[in-house]
């Protein structure tokens, strides 16, 4: 019966090593949102952004803001923080995209972040679209091996990238 309870415990020990070590391979941790200093006025509504970082955060992410850098496309020298309650991987189409500020309440805005969230599904009946329920979160996902470019003092905005190309005229 000894050598029973020995042997679960080693299965315990190697288990939890196994754990430890799975979690502390990961490479996303949070901020608190509290950490960012937020100057919503530093980027106008409708701004053509293009990303050049984003936190890679997971697709189905309901509790927390992920983070892009971008620089505006008419003046690269001018760099932005973004922090959005809508990930979407820019990876294939990074440029000219438009800034919409989480305070926007243009109904066109609000087409721009549905037909994004739609996966580019087309939404066409403008009359339809009264409010886009706004949840503030309290975190920002982050990811340890880009600490260098996540850490830098960048005005940041909360808002959502969209593409105009998703509303049709």
């Amino acid at each position: 019966m000894k050598a029973q309870s020995s042997f679960n415990n080693k299965q315990l020990f190697l288990l939890s090593t196994l754990l430890i070590i799975l979690v502390s391979c990961s490479s996303q941790y949070f901020k608190k949102l509290s950490d960012y200093t937020i100057q919503q006025d530093k980027l106008a509504n409708h701004s053509l952004v293009n990303v050049i970082y984003s936190s890679d955060a997971s697709e189905d992410s309901a509790d927390y803001y992920s983070q892009y850098i971008v620089i505006m496309a008419n003046n690269p020298t001018d760099t932005f923080r973004i922090l959005s309650p809508l990930w979407i991987d820019f990876k294939q189409a990074p440029n000219n995209k438009t800034f919409v500020s989480i305070s926007s309440k243009d109904k066109i805005d609000m087409l721009l972040i549905l037909s994004t969230r739609n996966d580019g599904d087309y939404i066409s009946n403008i009359n339809q679209v009264n409010s886009f329920p706004i949840i503030p979160f309290d975190k920002v996902v982050c990811n340890k091996k880009y600490s260098d470019i996540e850490d830098r003092n960048l005005p940041t905005v909360i808002g959502y990238l969209t593409d105009m190309s998703n509303i049709k005229n």
